[in-house]
């Protein structure tokens, strides 16, 4: 605990320790220390000297070492013997320790004497008191230079729009290496008397803590971390009883209108989103606390800096126009500290081009639309994503969203859209896509959806668009062109071909991408709804704008004879039921091979062999194994379990589940004649299978069912082979085998050697 008084004297002990050490108004001092009370005392007391130059301490030794060499600094203050003061010594930088003084404080160790102290200067008003770095989310960080008088303007703005008192106690999680932590969180309610509580760890359970201790009035955050207070405030309400809290400040990203509105209804005080950046020492534009109008989704009115919209040709835009956010006044930088900045690009004459895209309302307030990098350019249509972003996290299963550009070999860039689900949420993309779709036009809409677990962020809590796509975006060119493989999927493109006049359509390319306007939707979908008799809506095509997707909305509608027919599927209301379905998942658990996807009920073994593959139903993976080990090493094969031994083994949840792994048998292989059996219980499931694919008009060129008792009959050919162990049951007894053939097969029956081995067969 440090008092007002207490810090004057500190400030002037430790800056006469400076002087003695030689340190001079200008010289910059860098700062590499743990986030603390006292690290916080030391970068007041160095701006107040000379030049401070706060620096992550979590940055690794090869970044700080990068970081000191591009500031340029000749001192470091640091802890003795940590990594960075390891790079100080490399560099030849003189190094100096911090220790904490018994009354409260610190106290600067082993400075130097110099041979020629420097005599108590107090620094002029345009001297640099704190060189930052941006965040360098493109390209090497720019360093700002902001000098006394700037500092000391931005903390008048940020008094008077906040309303800062001597009983405001402010609540300082931000790092201290950037303006957020510094100007607002520490220069500006101890200008007017305040306090400040620094913490040391950035959580949400130190926020309920502190304030349970300390009572602060207000509080700082980026809207991830106000997530993260909410979420347990919500899960623990009794915590909220402690908090004091006057306002909430949203800083550094959008904040959405729902998290504001949860905020404000939890905490019963106003939560203000707010505009700033580092080139300004803080704030720009500030929405006004009561009784002052605050407007959802925007970032409030002018605090100090005159601000103005610029279109690209540089002249100034009206209202309601979006542009480039250009500002101007006492807090803003005249140039950036680097020698070779290309300042002629970063100014309008003295208007600093923020690199933020944005407009003005009639009424003056200001709404971004994101950082002009950001912007998507699809095939010449300029698509913000942060309008993307505030609609999707309307949806009550959404946290955090973030758009950003794809490459698209047509149209140049394509919407892609990362998404945080909120807790305990399942997302289906298609529900989020029809979300969107009912508030958004139809090139707004992504073409990709990514669930994260989170969202890439820089240091100061702005979302790295530029790393999403990095990371996540893939050019849709010749390497994922998909062709149609299905009956019904050939038959849906070659329309599309024949309307749209184009070669060839992907199974992912876009309708209206390919040329296609209103009237060609209207045509095709009448050819639709004539040739094949289809019930489908007008709107069909706007919704579902590609063959895959079209082909979902068709498997999702009510079976009929028409859509059977088109589909390829036999028309059928069976479903294996949930809990039949995850105790068959939980019985394969541990089987060895491939699955397309975590819930598939095939397993593929040998996939890199060269013959057509078998798909064999088995009782147990021993049976599969055993199977396998006496194939030709060539022979890729699928396993399925049939429901041997389960409850609910009945004919019809055979039945729906020979219609499901004909589905899946059908995507692994869409085209050419299927081979298929099984052993026993699995035969009777395999019959169930080549049913339902022959329903999809498919081939079924084997059908060996071994061991198994058949009861119906088929109208295809089958392999039925019975081993000597076999037996037909006490229904069986007394019939002669080749009667019962000669019944199934109606008399086409073929004798095999008694020693032939049904490997020989399958091979």
């Amino acid at each position: 605990m440090l008092s007002h008084r207490q810090l004057a004297a500190v400030q002037t002990a430790q800056v006469a320790a400076l002087r003695a050490a030689g340190v001079a108004p200008g010289d910059r001092v860098a700062v590499v220390l743990p986030k603390s009370a006292d690290t916080a005392a030391v970068s007041l007391v160095l701006a107040s000297a000379c030049c401070c130059v706060p620096l992550n301490p979590d940055a690794t030794a090869p970044e700080l070492t990068a970081a000191l060499q591009r500031t340029h600094s000749r001192w470091l203050v640091a802890q003795p013997h940590s990594p960075a003061w390891q790079c100080g010594q490399a560099l030849g930088l003189t190094c100096i320790g911090v220790a904490p003084e018994p009354a409260g404080g610190f106290r600067f160790e082993h400075p130097p004497p110099a041979d020629r102290p420097v005599a108590n200067a107090t620094p002029a008003p345009g001297d640099t008191a704190l060189l930052l770095q941006t965040s360098g989310s493109s390209a090497e960080p720019k360093l700002v230079p902001l000098s006394h008088h700037q500092l000391l303007c931005s903390t008048a703005n940020l008094v008077r729009s906040l309303a800062l008192g001597p009983q405001d106690r402010c609540l300082n999680m931000l790092p201290l290496f950037h303006v957020g932590g510094l100007v607002d969180l520490l220069l500006a309610p101890l200008a007017v008397g305040g306090s400040v509580l620094v913490t040391e760890r950035i959580a949400a359970r130190e926020f309920f803590a502190a304030s349970a201790e300390f009572r602060p009035t207000w509080y700082q955050g980026v809207p991830t971390m106000l997530r993260e207070v909410l979420s347990l405030a919500q899960l623990e309400p009794r915590r909220l009883a402690d908090h004091r809290l006057r306002f909430i400040r949203s800083v550094s990203s959008a904040l959405s209108e729902r998290l504001q509105a949860e905020l404000e209804a939890t905490f019963d005080c106003p939560v203000i989103a707010i505009y700033g950046m580092t080139e300004t020492a803080g704030v720009i534009t500030s929405n006004p606390l009561p009784p002052g109008r605050a407007k959802p989704g925007s970032v409030g009115l002018p605090v100090g800096p005159q601000l103005r919209i610029a279109r690209a040709d540089g002249s100034w835009a009206a209202a309601g126009e979006s542009g480039e956010i250009c500002v101007r006044g006492d807090t803003v930088i005249g140039a950036y500290a680097q020698t070779d900045a290309p300042d002629e690009k970063a100014f309008f004459g003295d208007w600093l081009r923020t690199g933020d895209s944005g407009h003005l309302d009639a009424d003056g307030y200001l709404f971004l639309d994101g950082r002009l990098k950001d912007i998507i350019n699809r095939g010449g249509e300029k698509i913000a994503p942060l309008e993307i972003d505030r609609c999707l996290l309307q949806h009550p299963q959404v946290a955090e969203a973030a758009a950003f550009a794809a490459p698209h070999p047509t149209l140049g860039e394509e919407v892609a859209l990362a998404v945080v689900p909120a807790p305990g949420a399942a997302l289906d993309e298609t529900a989020l896509r029809e979300f969107l779709a009912r508030r958004l036009a139809a090139h707004k809409l992504p073409r990709h959806i990514h669930v994260l677990d989170a969202l890439p962020l820089g240091r100061t809590g702005k979302v790295q668009r530029r790393l999403l796509t990095e990371r996540l975006a893939t050019t849709v060119d010749e390497t994922s062109w998909q062709a149609p493989q299905t009956p019904s999927a050939q038959r849906l493109t070659e329309l599309w071909q024949r309307v749209l006049g184009v070669e060839r359509v992907g199974m992912d390319d876009n309708f209206f991408d390919l040329g296609g306007d209103s009237l060609t939707a209207v045509g095709c979908t009448l050819e639709l709804q004539t040739r094949y008799r289809l019930a489908l809506p007008a709107g069909a095509l706007y919704d579902h704008p590609t063959p895959r997707a079209l082909l979902a909305y068709l498997q999702s509608l009510p079976c009929s004879a028409e859509l059977a027919m088109f589909l390829g599927t036999a028309p059928t209301d069976s479903r294996l039921p949930d809990d039949l379905q995850a105790e068959l998942q939980r019985q394969m658990h541990g089987w060895r091979g491939e699955r397309s996807h975590p819930h598939a009920l095939l397993v593929g073994q040998r996939l890199d062999g060269t013959r057509p593959p078998l798909f064999w139903v088995v009782n147990g993976y021993a049976e599969l194994a055993a199977t396998v080990r006496h194939l030709d090493p060539q022979r890729p094969v699928y396993g399925m379990r049939s429901l041997y031994g389960l409850p609910g083994d009945t004919a019809a949840n055979r039945r729906a589940l020979g219609v499901q792994l004909a589905a899946e048998i059908a995507d692994l292989q869409p085209t050419g004649p299927l081979r298929l059996g099984g052993y026993c219980a699995g035969g009777r499931v395999a019959l169930e299978i080549a049913d339902a694919l022959r329903a999809r008009g498919r081939e079924v060129a084997l059908l060996c069912l071994l061991d198994t008792r058949v009861h119906r009959s088929y109208p295809g050919d089958v392999l039925l082979l019975h081993t000597r162990r076999f037996s037909l049951g006490p229904r069986g007894r007394g019939l002669d085998q080749r009667r019962g053939y000669r019944r199934y097969f109606g008399g086409r029956v073929a004798r095999l050697p008694l020693r032939v081995r049904h490997a020989d067969v399958l091979r």
